[in-house]
């Protein structure tokens, strides 16, 4: 049976072969608003939920690093923008020595 994070990681794999979801994904995570967060603050919102609040801490939850952030996926969102950048650079730089001025 699929789950719905593999549901969700398939479609981000997908997704991310594209220049502006990759670049969604990774300012998003980037900027701790992703889906890594988002994982992070429910798993620690469940762990909360499982112990007795009266007698317990307060919730704990620390955001991720910005390491973490690239490790999760983000440094493969970079390099893919920055392929599609030098794709498209190089393409234009052809097309500009190919223009004839006359």
């Amino acid at each position: 049976m699929t789950t719905c994070r593999t549901i969700k990681n398939r479609s981000g794999y997908i997704e991310s072969r594209f220049p502006f979801a990759a670049f969604t994904f990774l300012a998003s995570d980037v900027l701790e608003t992703g889906l890594l967060e988002e994982h992070r603050l429910k798993r620690a919102v469940l762990q909360h939920a499982a112990t007795d609040w009266r007698d317990g801490p307060a919730l704990v939850y620390q955001r991720s690093s910005a390491r973490e952030a690239l490790g999760a996926g983000g440094l493969s969102n970079c390099l893919i923008l920055i392929l599609f950048n030098m794709l498209f650079f190089s393409a234009t730089y052809v097309a500009f020595l190919r223009y004839d001025v006359r």
